[in-house]
């Protein structure tokens, strides 16, 4: 059996829903899917099959901050990835289908790298503008374009 990882910030709302969607119709075609979001209260209050907690509340203000402080949002939260890395590696996936990752759940270098060296096929479905500009959702909502030159705001 194929075995699908999921990853989304959130399991519930609209990307949420989107993700499980994705990973109710992959079961009903006979695939083990996992799903992965932040830990946080209101996730928390929708359990699902195979629903895989990245890391603490704690560790993301902590991350948060940080990231306010120095600019370098998404590259704080070495405990939480280093933990949802040695999950990965025991599930074992044959794809990751990536969402929205960003909201300082992830150290995204530190995620990166892994699958990099693990060569795990990934998709990853942009949602928002932030994996192009590097921290803005939506610059044609606000109608800014300093994200290519390097806004650092």
């Amino acid at each position: 059996m194929k075995t699908i990882l999921e990853i989304n910030g959130i399991n519930y709302s609209s990307t949420g829903n989107i993700t499980l969607n994705i990973a109710k119709e992959l079961r009903n075609n006979g695939y083990r899917v996992y799903t992965a979001c932040k830990n946080s209260k209101m996730g928390q209050k929708f359990q699902y099959e195979d629903q895989i907690f990245i890391g603490s509340r704690f560790e993301r203000i902590i991350s948060d901050y940080l990231g306010h402080l120095t600019g370098l949002k998404d590259h704080f939260n070495i405990f939480n990835t280093r933990s949802f890395i040695k999950t990965i590696k025991r599930i074992k996936p044959d794809l990751i289908h990536m969402h929205l990752l960003h909201d300082t759940y992830l150290n995204l270098n530190m995620f990166f790298r892994f699958l990099k060296q693990s060569n795990i096929p990934v998709i990853w479905t942009l949602h928002d503008c932030w994996p192009i500009t590097g921290q803005c959702s939506y610059f044609d909502l606000v109608k800014c374009d300093k994200w290519k030159n390097g806004c650092y705001e």
